[in-house]
């Protein structure tokens, strides 16, 4: 394995791009793009570049901020439901 490589983290089967290597008490770590940590080299196998997704944080920031604005927006209406409720009794 080497800087460049795409490779699959066995555990959960996130496949990121190697971007660092270190070593450590003998054993190699390498750092994948998409999460950024770094993953035991006994945990990480080859992936084909089909399973390799480009991460864009801008978008998914984008996405996000859009989601947030809905539910915001949904619970700005529900408050106006519930103001907007005619109290009545039987009495």
């Amino acid at each position: 394995m080497q800087i460049g490589d795409i490779v699959k983290y066995t555990n959960t089967g996130t496949v990121g791009k190697i971007i660092a290597e270190k070593e450590q008490d003998g054993a190699m770590w390498y750092q994948l793009d998409i999460t950024q940590l770094f993953y035991h080299y006994s945990a990480l196998v080859p992936a084909e570049e089909s399973e390799y997704r480009v991460f864009d944080q801008e978008k998914s920031l984008k996405d996000k901020l859009d989601d947030a604005e809905a539910v915001r927006k949904e619970f700005e209406d529900m408050v106006k439901d519930l103001v907007d409720v005619t109290p009545s009794g039987a009495g």
